[in-house]
């Protein structure tokens, strides 16, 4: 499975509920939050 990390400039702060709620309107990726700051974008899996 091929991933995309995004860098989230430090600058940008991210809560948990705006993690939640961006993950929750894309439901059809898996988003992930590294303990470093990136976001990690998995495509959907299936076939």
């Amino acid at each position: 499975m091929n991933t995309l990390p995004i860098n989230i400039p430090p600058s940008l702060r991210v809560t948990d509920e705006q993690f939640e709620q961006l993950a929750s309107a894309n439901r059809d990726l898996r988003l992930e939050r590294s303990a470093t700051g990136k976001l990690i974008v998995m495509p959907p899996t299936g076939g």
